[in-house]
């Protein structure tokens, strides 16, 4: 199961002077913009970054080590915020590393899991649309979650979604795949 987040086009705007004349404040040559990140595919078994003009598939599997899956997604994901661990985790001690709207979970350093909390990692869809756009979400009854709802098939690898309410209205406030420190 694949869900497809894009993140957002970097972009650097300016106004353009008139032919032959030059900004009083803009340097002789002009800064090249900064590249785009490329957009990152959220899978229920790790995260792939698709090809690019300048750049070959990248599948990050679950199970790979944690050097080689912080390396591979370096480009999509920016800069590291933190790394933390986690020892009271049901699923047993967990080490993290997070970006801006995304952790990434590991247990002897390999990658086991992702949680997505924020920015461009959460769909801007209801639920009612996120339920017609992928064939379908299952509820989770008597989370005590809250509105929970999974994308997949039982006993196969599904994607985890948290709404912020009941309604087919809600909006995703989390979504996850793999293993995570959820205490129920």
């Amino acid at each position: 199961m694949r869900w497809i987040v894009s993140l957002p086009l970097l972009t650097l705007l300016a106004c353009a002077p008139e032919a032959g004349e030059q900004a009083a404040d803009e340097p002789a040559e002009a800064a090249a913009p900064e590249p785009a990140r490329p957009s990152v595919n959220l899978d229920a078994d790790g995260i792939t970054v698709p090809a690019q003009p300048s750049s070959a598939l990248i599948e990050v599997p679950f199970g790979t080590a944690r050097a080689e899956v912080e390396d591979a997604l370096a480009s999509a994901l920016g800069s590291i915020k933190d790394r933390g661990a986690n020892t009271e985790c049901p699923a047993g001690p967990v080490s993290t590393t997070s970006y801006d709207g995304i952790v990434l979970n590991f247990q002897r350093d390999r990658f086991i899991g992702w949680l997505a909390d924020g920015g461009d990692y959460i769909p801007a869809m209801t639920r009612k649309e996120l339920a017609a756009s992928s064939g379908g979400l299952t509820a989770v009854e008597g989370s005590s979650l809250g509105a929970e709802y999974y994308l997949g098939k039982d006993g196969e690898p599904v994607i985890s979604f948290l709404f912020d309410g009941p309604g087919e209205g809600a909006r995703v406030t989390r979504l996850w795949a793999g293993t995570n420190c959820i205490f129920r």
